[in-house]
């Protein structure tokens, strides 16, 4: 009988307890990761600040020296240039120059024509003075031609790119600056000091540094190309015509509108960028006070270095406003599943805790063998019934029901047969009477049935079904004993003015009326054999 399965809805109720256990504590769950997020972001924050910073560092540590290299060779041989009697003398010195810094390809003294007169280049194993016949003319190159136009010892620096000679780019690739500084005499131009500064050597400091940050900070000419960057197949785009995309403005065109404004810090759907601007005339001129400048620079040069740090996996920390990528972040970390486990242990210890409290109820209402209420459980509801019938004028019958023969199968068949009986009485009455009515076990083998809204002629109609039900059971089962009921029927506008417990002995009497004569002839004991279960 369903109505009395007390472990029915056990698994509906374990997982309503999980879930509002699930519902409390995920969004605590969820508050804790995200605060532990946004401390990881702040913390992403500060290292991406310090790697910018320190690229700057490492750039302006190595370039603010070239302001002095180039105007020590200016102060000491300005005067000597106008002599070529001089010319191997400051060539030899300039090797030594050369040897000694070894950051620069070519030393070079260029004529007021284009024609290189001294040339140093530094090869692998130390500098070497080109010979006369292998100098060119460079009157057509930018470096030359700007610096050329420059009053007496101001210094021009060029754009940083990509060494070329004799029209092609050299390879290996060699990035350079140029500085030239302007030599006159009596407001005559005699030539330029060229020195021709490798780049790598901080380019290869700033990249060495870049792969130890998480930010991979890369560094950006004025133009957004790349300069240098972990991918090396980007950098020096503007070298070549197929590498004109490889930009810093097209792979992140609004966020390099705030790089060029010169903002900090930039959170975007993309992720966190931060930046610095460099302007290449103050690391230039880094250190050296103005009253101690006698050499004007001339540098239009800005970089940009820019640390990304991009929205991935990597990054967790980067999707704190993004709810839907924080659940499912939190669901993979091990505090999840150990959040699930607890979940599943204090549903397991809420629901064996209901299940008892339910067994404690269960007992005192309802009847361990048949799973009809009990006579205390049974009568509290039926008084519930009596004393609202009253106030809306329902009627209501109480049905008494005794059953015939159990004593002598209890006798003659045993217990365990008797109890068979029993139960298979109550659950044919169950199976026949309607979802609203019920059973009551008043004791051994009286019962009694209540039927709400209904008098006593319906509930005789539903008596006939249950007698019907006992009598095919009687006929076609093979059972040692035969199930007969006795009952008896009253209902509250027959029983008017008469209280409750009055109408149980109306209904009583009823039964007993039918019981005597039932058992004029009613022998319940067929054969003194019992099989039980059957």
């Amino acid at each position: 009988m369903n109505k009395f399965d007390l472990h029915n809805g056990d698994r509906r109720l374990f997982t309503g307890i999980f879930i509002i256990i699930m519902l409390v504590t995920m969004p605590a769950l969820l508050w804790l990761e995200k605060r532990q997020l946004e401390n990881d972001l702040a913390r992403a924050q500060v290292k991406s600040e310090w790697s910018v910073q320190m690229e700057q560092s490492i750039i302006t540590a190595r370039i603010s020296t070239l302001v002095s290299d180039i105007s020590y060779l200016f102060d000491l041989y300005g005067d000597k240039l106008e002599n070529e009697a001089n010319y191997d003398t400051i060539a030899k010195e300039w090797m030594i120059f050369s040897n000694k810094r070894g950051i620069y390809d070519q030393i070079r003294f260029i004529a007021a024509n284009g024609d290189e007169k001294i040339r140093i280049d530094l090869k692998p194993d130390g500098a070497i003075q080109i010979s006369q016949k292998e100098l060119q003319n460079k009157a057509d190159r930018y470096y030359f031609y700007e610096a050329a136009v420059l009053p007496n010892g101001a210094l021009h620096v060029s754009p940083l790119d990509l060494n070329v000679e004799r029209g092609k780019i050299e390879t290996p690739f060699k990035p350079m600056i140029r500085l030239g500084m302007p030599v006159y005499r009596d407001k005559k131009l005699l030539g330029v000091i060229v020195l021709n500064y490798l780049a790598k050597d901080f380019l290869n400091a700033f990249k060495e540094y870049a792969v130890t940050t998480d930010a991979k900070p890369v560094l950006l000419n004025y133009s957004g190309y790349y300069l240098a960057s972990s991918d090396v197949t980007r950098e020096w785009g503007f070298m070549f015509d197929k590498g004109k995309k490889n930009r810093f403005d097209i792979d992140y065109p609004d966020e390099w509108l705030d790089v060029q404004l010169g903002v900090l810090r930039q959170f975007t759907k993309d992720g966190l960028f931060t930046s610095l601007p460099i302007n290449v005339e103050q690391l230039l001129l880094y250190g050296k006070g103005h009253a101690s400048m006698t050499h004007p620079v001339y540098c239009g040069e800005t970089w940009y270095i820019v640390g990304v740090l991009p929205r991935n996996e990597q990054n967790p920390y980067l999707y704190t406003e993004d709810y839907g990528y924080m659940i499912s972040y939190v669901i993979k970390q091990p505090a999840f599943f150990i959040m699930v486990l607890l979940a599943v242990m204090l549903a397991f210890v809420a629901m064996q805790t209901i299940q008892q409290y339910r067994q404690v109820h269960y007992r005192a209402d309802y009847d361990s063998l048949t799973k009809a209420y009990s006579r205390e459980g049974g009568m509290s509801k039926l008084r519930y019934l009596a004393l609202a019938s009253r106030g809306i004028e329902m009627i209501f019958s109480l049905c008494f029901v005794d059953v015939n023969g159990l004593k002598e199968v209890n006798d003659n068949l045993g217990h365990d047969c008797g109890d068979e009986m029993l139960l298979t009485a109550v659950r044919t009455v169950d199976s026949q009477i309607r979802q609203h009515d019920y059973i009551i076990r008043l004791g051994g083998d009286e019962f009694l049935i209540v039927f709400p809204y209904s008098d006593v002629a319906q509930a005789e109609k539903i008596w006939q079904r249950i007698k019907s039900a006992l009598e095919k059971i009687n006929k076609e089962e093979q059972r040692p004993y035969r199930i007969s009921l006795s009952h008896g029927v009253v209902d509250n506008k027959t029983a008017r003015h008469v209280d409750l417990d009055k109408m149980i002995k109306l209904a009583d009497d009823e039964m007993y009326k039918e019981k005597q004569e039932i058992k004029k002839t009613f022998h319940g004991v067929k054969n003194m054999e019992c099989s039980k279960g059957k």
